[in-house]
């Protein structure tokens, strides 16, 4: 978290700041989230863990747009043939949601991976992020459903399917 001064209650060059980010009032204290076009007060209790407040400040962010929807199948393809995730299993799971789909890959698919994933995600919830996680091991995937954000990931399963007779 950036901790900045403001100026007459505003932050005055916001040109470097990424959407998401988080940036905090020296003076104040006040925590506040960049959605893009403005900063966002966060509101709640800070002394959350850091998935805790990662859901409060995604609840707040703007449900992607169709353009947005349409960027994220790059990061899904990107992913999915990336030399170290070439797998033919992969699973979209949701400990809290108790939410898990199992994706496989064919060389003849009736359908692409990433429009399977986009409209599984319609189907959960309003999405707010899809990119990579920190350790490139999986997509990190924010959506809200009733109000609430959740994280779901999507990663290679192929170590998770028993193949038997």
């Amino acid at each position: 978290m950036n901790t900045v001064k403001f100026k007459h209650g505003k932050l005055e060059d916001t040109s470097n700041l990424q959407v998401g980010e988080i940036v905090q009032d020296k003076d104040t204290g006040e925590v506040f989230v960049w959605d893009g076009e403005e900063l966002k007060p966060i509101k709640g209790d800070l002394n959350l863990s850091l998935y805790e407040m990662n859901k409060q400040i995604i609840s707040q962010l703007p449900t992607y747009s169709p353009e947005q929807l349409e960027e994220a199948k790059d990061t899904i393809v990107d992913y999915v043939t990336d030399r170290n995730h070439k797998d033919e299993y992969y699973m979209l799971l949701c400990h809290e949601l108790r939410y898990f789909t199992i994706f496989v890959r064919h060389s003849n698919p009736k359908e692409n991976i990433e429009d399977a994933i986009l409209d599984c995600l319609s189907h959960v919830g309003e999405v707010k992020s899809i990119e990579r996680s920190s350790d490139e091991q999986a997509l990190e995937i924010w959506v809200v459903v009733d109000g609430e954000a959740h994280a779901m990931y999507f990663f290679d399963y192929g170590r998770g399917i028993v193949l038997c007779q």
